[in-house]
């Protein structure tokens, strides 16, 4: 039962604008930023957009949700559990109304940052009112926070895949405001800025929830999530294991979770971290969908006392190095590589567990046999045969665990083996298959020429010398169109590799 907490609403000025006591903060362990391009986007339209709707003193009385804010009012800050990501893009919006306004109306701008943003209370020490999560607190800080005039004292840091998004979101908003005031006179630039910050500041609201007791508000975060508020599990998973220990331990995990997320913004994957951390589940622990994912993983702390949340997250970090090489086909044995190369050509994503468990666990002549048949059984069974995936799912995931186990591997070559589809079952799928992706096409081509050619006298250069050409033209000229054009331009007899 979750009781003991505040819910109400709130403007972004009465967010932004809370310092006394305590102000916002984003603990240092939650997401860094990460709205990209869309998202922002997205925002700015809306915002534009109820601008619009009600012109001059029309918009009196008016609000615009955007969503919910989760805040523990803990000992020295009111931290935010959820909804970082809307108040972060709020404040990166409004330093750059801030900067405009300092060109056509400097006190107003002043006024607005020292309200809402952050003033210096001596020479050398800035007070925030908003302090972002560690890898980008400081970035945020001297880049957002401070006023233009201050930026060029920021220090030089490595731009992280989080502080590039900032640097983007405030580019994008700049490039918007822009787009508003060209053309109008100083007076009207001035009338403009005022409104579209008082638009931000008191007209855009949140729900806020505000609550004493940390577990309260964790139990709130996972009710917003079940009521469709579309929280990640790595959020909600980050949040649980927090939970969990004390400070040491939160700063052992806040450590290793800002390692995860390195490796994941190497990879790009920030945004499918949760991915991630479903084919790490499968590899250990078997099949899970990703809508229950979280809640089998809280289940299984819950009742495997053995396994700490702390271990738990190890376990995640040399899981995600290992993905890391696979996805970017980096291991150090050529063989594994080629493998590597032809499921990512595939889109074979399903046999990622499995073949990490043989990566992580099996002697690397293991590895390559087993990883070789798992492809193989892909390309029969989906890739040829469009057979039931979760057929497929079901042997490959449970192949995962069965690695880990210790199962012998002529036992798994056998049941990969049973469960493809038969010689001639694949010869009479293969004769109807359609191949419209270049990647996959190259493959099977390229497999081909291999196969004939046993003797090992052919190589297949990269796809840069490389390409797929068809015989029948993809657009034939005029007057030269087959009446079954649709069924024969990406037959696989009509493909061929031709260097470019």
């Amino acid at each position: 039962m979750i009781s003991d907490y505040q819910p109400k609403k709130a403007t972004i000025a009465e967010l932004l604008s809370t310092t006394s006591p305590k102000r916002l903060e984003v603990p240092e362990w939650q997401r860094e930023y990460s709205w990209t391009k869309k998202e922002v986007g997205t925002f700015w339209s809306d915002v534009d957009r109820f601008r619009g709707l009600f012109p001059g003193e029309n918009i009196k009385e008016r609000t615009y949700f955007i969503g919910s804010v989760v805040l523990i009012n803990s000992k020295n800050a009111l931290e935010i559990l959820d909804g970082q990501q809307r108040i972060l893009t709020s404040a990166i919006l409004l330093s750059s109304i801030r900067d405009r306004l300092e060109v056509v109306e400097p006190k107003a701008a002043e006024q607005l940052q020292t309200l809402y943003l952050g003033r210096y209370v001596d020479d050398d020490k800035y007070e925030c009112n908003l302090i972002a999560s560690h890898p980008d607190r400081d970035y945020f800080k001297n880049y957002i926070l401070k006023p233009a005039s201050s930026i060029a004292k920021q220090p030089k840091v490595r731009e992280l895949a989080s502080r590039k998004r900032v640097r983007e979101a405030r580019v994008f908003f700049d490039t918007k405001i822009n787009d508003v005031l060209k053309g109008l006179s100083e007076q009207s630039q001035k009338e403009e800025l005022r409104r579209l910050r008082d638009v931000l500041l008191h007209h855009v609201s949140v729900i806020s929830v505000l609550t004493d007791d940390e577990d309260n508000a964790a139990d709130i975060f996972e009710v917003l999530n079940d009521r469709g508020m579309n929280l990640s599990t790595s959020d909600l998973l980050k949040n649980l294991l927090m939970r969990g220990v004390g400070a040491a331990g939160r700063n052992e995990i806040a450590r290793l979770w800002r390692e995860i997320s390195y490796s994941a913004n190497r990879l790009e994957l920030s945004r499918n971290l949760d991915s991630c951390l479903r084919h790490f589940w499968i590899s250990h622990y078997g099949d899970v969908k990703g809508q229950s994912l979280y809640r089998e993983i809280k289940e299984h702390l819950k009742s495997h006392k053995e396994l700490s949340g702390l271990d738990l997250l190890k376990k995640l970090q040399e899981f995600i190095a290992v993905y890391s090489d696979a996805i970017m086909v980096e291991h150090d044995d050529d063989e594994i590589n080629s493998i590597l190369m032809a499921i990512k050509d595939v889109g074979a994503t399903p046999l990622y567990p499995a073949c990490l468990s043989a990566i992580q666990v099996m002697k690397v002549t293991d590895s390559r046999k087993i990883m070789r048949q798992l492809l193989y059984y892909y390309v029969r069974h989906a890739t040829i045969g469009a057979r039931d995936a979760s057929l497929l799912e079901n042997v490959v995931y449970k192949m995962a665990r069965d690695i880990r186990s210790g199962a012998p591997v002529k036992q798994l070559l056998e049941v990969l083996n049973d469960a493809a589809p038969t010689d001639l079952e694949f010869e009479s799928d293969f004769e109807k298959a359609i191949v419209s992706k270049s990647n996959l096409a190259r493959y099977l081509l390229t497999e081909l020429e291999l196969h004939i050619r046993e003797t090992g006298e052919l190589s297949v250069a990269d796809a840069s010398k490389v390409h797929v050409e068809h015989i029948y033209p993809r657009k034939p000229k005029d007057g030269n169109r087959l009446d079954n054009h649709d069924e024969l331009v990406n037959r696989l007899g009509n493909l061929t590799l031709l260097v470019t």
